[in-house]
């Protein structure tokens, strides 16, 4: 708020060409100091102290080698992160999956978890809804998908698009409210979901 703020590089050293593509911090940690940063390249890093240290989040490389799009902690787990990834299974490595998700994320080596939709689309956006449920709403290249059940548990989806009102449109993020979500499209505005018993596929 200083009239000459003074900035301090904060950031893991990336590879030569590679850019932050997203940032999540853990609304569990009080001190704000639990932070995740996901690249273009499709790396992943996680610092416990507000980026004075930084630890390589996918040492067991289990998260395809693609671009990640968006970070988001579980809002009462600082150790729980989900991701979304870009492209199509073919793409990149060739590995399948466009979201994953570890509760091991202070670990040396977390393991990540594949909990996609079963389409082969790109996504775009996580969400965890407020509340106790820790439950996700994602945004793909064609509508948007929301977790039946707690995210740690088994997990299935539901899918929302000109079914529910949204037009087939890409949805480039996400705001979750207690009963429902907002979606942000490429090109067709916001649209609003009110939370409805949701119909299985």
């Amino acid at each position: 708020t200083g009239g000459a703020p003074n900035w301090k590089d904060q950031g893991p050293k990336l590879d030569a060409g590679d850019t932050v593509r997203a940032i999540a911090v853990s609304a569990a940690d009080p001190k704000c100091k639990t932070v995740a940063i996901a690249t273009a390249g499709g790396d992943i890093f996680y610092s416990k102290n507000g980026g004075k240290k930084w630890n390589d989040a996918d040492k067991r490389k289990q998260v395809p080698r693609r671009r990640i799009t968006d970070l988001a902690f579980d809002p009462q787990d600082k150790n729980t992160l989900t991701l979304t990834l870009s492209g199509f299974d073919e793409s990149g490595d060739g590995a399948p999956g466009h979201v994953f998700r570890t509760t091991q994320a202070n670990k040396g080596k977390p393991r990540w978890t594949d909990i996609s939709p079963p389409v082969n689309l790109p996504f775009q956006a996580v969400e965890y809804q407020p509340g106790g449920a820790a439950k996700l709403w994602l945004g793909s290249d064609l509508g948007v998908w929301e977790q039946l059940d707690g995210a740690r548990g088994a997990v299935q989806w539901v899918y929302h698009g000109p079914d529910t009102g949204l037009p087939n449109v890409a949805v480039f993020d996400l705001r979750a409210t207690a009963d429902g979500v907002v979606a942000f499209t490429h090109g067709r505005g916001a649209w609003v979901l009110r939370q409805v018993a949701p119909r299985r596929r």
